[in-house]
């Protein structure tokens, strides 16, 4: 995988989950939670997923916080 990151057009920097929650430090973070972004379908009537909920194929995290 990082090797067709090199390639492309634009890069990346892969982190880890702890690196990530780091970014997140002083906000509230919103269910689920850091997660694999396969965790955020609110539509539970959406269909499925094309992947069969296999999260290692996704390799990306997602969170939704708030600070007031």
């Amino acid at each position: 995988t990082t090797a067709i990151y090199r390639q492309a057009s634009h890069g990346t920097t892969f982190r880890s989950r702890a690196e990530i929650a780091g970014f997140l430090a002083g906000y509230e973070l919103l269910e689920p939670g850091l997660v694999d972004v396969i965790a955020w379908r609110p539509d539970q009537d959406a269909g499925p997923d094309l992947l069969g909920g296999d999260v290692a194929r996704y390799s990306l995290l997602g969170a939704v916080g708030r600070r007031e």
